[in-house]
């Protein structure tokens, strides 16, 4: 809640969670802005602040709370992996691409099993932090699927986990495909 001059704009940023949230003028003079916590939100000591443009144009003026905000929503929301498919098979390059929470990170490990003549092979191929951007969109690069000489018959695994920004860190999600 803000009071400042009647026509204006105002928006409230919550530290690097929510930025630029709009506030409504309920009464005149007096702008309300509303957020609801999502779960994985996790926040410490986070700054609340509010920019006005007053109507008709003029400087905009900022202020902040004197008390911060901490938000702690447990876990964040497992990611989503798009491709490859669950079941797939693909070439030995591949990119993995998915959805997850904005301004998070998502943890992809990409492990293999086969056969080494008869005795079980496994192993981690590729282990990342890729950025979630503002529209909840991840992709890694083209990864390379090449195992140890020798190996058949392997099938592949991708674990992807959400980290928040506190470091919390989600359940998995999991796609199984070969190549």
């Amino acid at each position: 809640r803000a009071e400042a001059l009647p026509g204006g704009t105002a928006k409230f940023t919550i530290g690097g969670r929510v930025i630029s949230g709009p506030m409504t003028e309920d009464t005149p003079g007096i702008y309300t802005g509303v957020y609801t916590v999502q779960k994985g939100d996790s926040v410490t000591n986070a700054p609340v602040s509010v920019t006005f443009t007053p109507s008709g144009g003029g400087k905009d003026v900022s202020i902040s709370a004197i008390q911060t905000v901490t938000l702690a929503a447990g876990a964040p929301v497992p990611p989503v992996i798009d491709l490859p498919l669950e079941g797939a098979t693909t070439t030995q390059y591949v990119t993995f691409s998915g959805r997850g929470t904005p301004h998070t990170s998502v943890r992809l490990n990409v492990a293999y099993q086969g056969k080494l003549v008869i005795l079980n092979r496994a192993g981690n191929l590729a282990s990342l932090d890729i950025p979630v951007g503002a529209d909840g969109a991840w992709t890694t690069g083209l990864l390379s699927l090449e195992t140890p000489h020798s190996t058949s018959k392997v099938s592949f695994s991708a674990n992807a986990v959400t980290v928040a920004k506190d470091g919390e860190v989600s359940g998995p999600a999991t796609v199984h495909f070969k190549r």
